[in-house]
């Protein structure tokens, strides 16, 4: 409340440009802000990304007996990186080339090879949001609303896995 009445704090924003001033100041000493896609770090060391490579072989190699379902009887399904939906294919490209979209990349590579069924979410969201220009998020939260909800609900009963799985039982 003080800065909204205050001339100083007024004068100190509007005509020094302050807040410019602070930004360059933090990223001097602290650090350029993190860029983050898919709620985790964009770029992160070696040695974690080696790792996570590690652990997608792990939980792909060990779902099965940890399960107690064959591979045919599983199907992934993996979110789109829904914040670069709505930008522009710099973006996208950007984000392909982040941690978020190495390790997307991987699952499905390794999935596919082992012979796991899996659909990607980014490409319907992506054709959707194309058309229609609806956003995927409950507003101010980031999980999943109900058309995004439903389009995954589509894709699945649309898939051979479903027709094939699933509708036999």
């Amino acid at each position: 409340k003080f800065t909204l009445n205050s001339s100083l704090a007024n004068y100190l924003v509007r005509n020094l440009k302050i807040m410019n001033a602070i930004q360059l100041i933090k990223i001097k000493f602290i650090g350029p802000p993190k860029t983050y896609i898919g709620n985790v770090l964009a770029n992160v060391e070696l040695d974690k990304e080696k790792d996570s490579y590690l652990a997608i072989d792990a939980f792909l190699r060990d779902l099965p007996s940890y399960s107690g379902l064959e591979k045919n009887q599983i199907l992934f399904v993996m979110d789109g990186m829904r914040s670069v939906i709505y930008l522009d294919e710099q973006s996208l490209k950007k984000a392909e080339m982040s941690y978020f979209g190495k390790m997307r990349s991987y699952f499905f590579k390794r999935s596919e090879e082992l012979g796991y069924k899996f659909i990607d979410m980014h490409k319907v969201f992506n054709s959707h949001y194309q058309y229609n220009k609806q956003t995927f998020e409950v507003p101010y939260d980031g999980h999943w609303n109900k058309l995004a909800h439903k389009l995954v609900a589509d894709s699945i009963q649309s898939s051979f896995f479903w027709s094939r799985v699933i509708s036999e039982d």
